[in-house]
């Protein structure tokens, strides 16, 4: 999704940007909410107090659709290099919507905001070139011991709190789905709205992998 704006705008992120296609895991109604930052302040502070780190989340996860027509398998293999998680996402199967049989790779860091745990999910670094930047997907994360539930920004409700002037996020001009909300913004969105299933709807539920 190309920023559409003034040429001044555009320019302030280099134009471009790396979308995230997280390959036919999610099947959702209306528009994805990408955001230009994340949640991360350690840019700015030098650390982020907020930042944490759950082992539950490491490990295999799988997504099956079993409807013959939208015959999908997602699996999920989740790795750790001190608190940033590696997420390798397979799809297989002629229902997997955008390219099936294929790998897609992503980073991610985990912060705790409130009584909830959020993930912010972005392109790799080596993935990026050197005339764009990454989107940021920010998912509330609930995880026990044998589900993974990600849940996500509804667009239809942001849209009309945005009208309403509920909230302000900061939505790019002529792409009200893409934020431009500074991460503590985002963070105080987060935890405001995080018990609110109207605004982070569950998007789907990944089951662990047992041997």
């Amino acid at each position: 999704m190309l920023l559409s704006g003034p040429p001044s705008f555009r320019s302030a992120v280099n134009i471009a940007l790396i979308l995230l296609a997280l390959t036919g895991l999610l099947v959702l109604p209306g528009c994805w909410v990408d955001s230009i930052n994340g949640l991360s302040e350690a840019k700015y502070l030098g650390s982020d107090k907020d930042q944490a780190f759950d082992p539950i989340l490491l490990g295999a996860w799988t997504k099956t659709n079993t409807d013959e027509e939208d015959d999908c398998t997602i699996t999920v293999n989740v790795t750790a290099e001190g608190k940033e998680y590696h997420w390798k996402v397979t799809s297989k199967g002629r229902g997997c919507s955008g390219n099936k049989d294929t790998i897609d790779y992503y980073e991610a860091e985990l912060f705790k905001l409130g009584d909830h745990e959020f993930l912010d999910m972005t392109a790799r670094a080596n993935d990026v070139c050197t005339a764009c930047i990454a989107v940021h997907w920010i998912f509330k994360v609930d995880a026990e011991k044998d589900s993974l539930t990600l849940s996500v920004i509804d667009s239809d409700w942001l849209d009309e709190a945005e009208n309403n002037n509920v909230t302000d996020l900061g939505p790019a001009r002529g792409n009200r789905d893409m934020l431009t909300a500074s991460p503590n913004e985002l963070k105080d969105f987060c935890r405001k709205y995080a018990a609110d299933e109207d605004v982070f709807k569950p998007a789907f539920i990944l089951e662990r992998n047992r041997l």
